[in-house]
């Protein structure tokens, strides 16, 4: 069997650098520490709760879309930074003359340092979108907190008065069996 040369590559090996900078926090910045301060709900101030929790969900939801996009972007640059560095491996390879196996440019890729700082990047990208998310789901939770302590203040759950109500029955005696039957209602769930 005839041995045919070496050829090659026409195409130009390109830079091994990423092209786009991925900005990324690695810690919970002061936003995140402030939204996760206002979880927080404070039964005499359910109005207040109430008006600001859509706006303060959304604004914890753009958060975690941003965070989510900036750990896509960074799998994505790891992608392109990985085929990058296959390519000019490989055509370094075949100019050398020496074997060039998938399993050759695979090692080499997944040791090489741009990789290895990449997938750094991603974790700590996937670790804040993470927390972002968590963030979203306690801020769900309290949306439906604020609704269940409405509905016992409505019900007159804190009501600490000696007056008298319906029937000469105390008011304290009738907000005491209000609260038996929201737990027992509570309890069937």
């Amino acid at each position: 069997m005839e041995r045919r040369p070496l050829i090659k590559p026409k195409v130009p090996v390109p830079n091994t650098q990423p092209s786009v900078p991925v900005p990324l926090t690695t810690t919970p910045d002061a936003d995140y520490t402030e939204f996760r301060q206002r979880i927080l709900i404070e039964k005499n101030k359910l109005d207040s709760a109430a008006e600001e929790q859509a706006r303060i969900f959304l604004e914890v939801c753009e958060r975690h879309v941003h965070a989510v996009s900036v750990r896509d972007a960074a799998k994505d640059e790891l992608g392109r930074s990985d085929a990058i560095n296959a390519r000019t491996e490989r055509a370094r390879l075949i100019a050398a003359g020496e074997k060039s196996t998938e399993a050759i440019i695979n090692d080499f890729v997944l040791l090489h340092p741009e990789h290895e700082r990449m997938v750094a990047t991603i974790s700590a990208a996937t670790a804040a979108a993470d927390r972002w998310y968590a963030l979203r789901t306690a801020f769900d939770h309290r949306m439906r907190m604020i609704r269940e302590l409405v509905s016992l203040y409505a019900s007159g759950y804190w009501t600490n008065s000696g007056a008298v109500g319906q029937n000469g029955i105390a008011r304290e005696a009738l907000a005491e069996r209000a609260r038996d039957n929201m737990a027992t209602a509570r309890a069937a769930r």
